[in-house]
């Protein structure tokens, strides 16, 4: 169960983030689009390989229980790393029409 001051410090990082409560943790959005998820006092982003290739190392962890693994962020000092990685997933994740 994700700690709700590290969910504010994970919001404080960007100010394009905003976060939905789902089962427990939360569903983060960057300019409204899903690219991660905040469980267990992790940041998941979304695993694609342009994002990978812009990151030291790649750890996985899946968000729960059935789902994919997700790409383990842990290079919170370094904001730009995470913006660059941010607009890779806005970029390359397609667009979903609410219904």
């Amino acid at each position: 169960m994700t700690d709700k001051n590290f969910l504010d410090f994970v919001l404080s990082l960007n100010p394009d983030f905003s976060a939905r409560p789902m089962m427990g943790e939360y569903l983060l959005y960057y300019k409204g689009k899903h690219v991660a998820n905040v469980c267990d006092n992790t940041l998941l982003l979304k695993d694609i390989p342009s994002v990978r290739l812009q990151l030291p190392s790649v750890q996985l962890q899946s968000p729960y229980e059935g789902a994919k693994p997700q790409i383990v962020y842990e290079e919170f000092e370094n904001l730009s790393l995470l913006s660059s990685c941010l607009e890779e997933l806005y970029n390359s994740l397609p667009n979903k029409k609410k219904k």
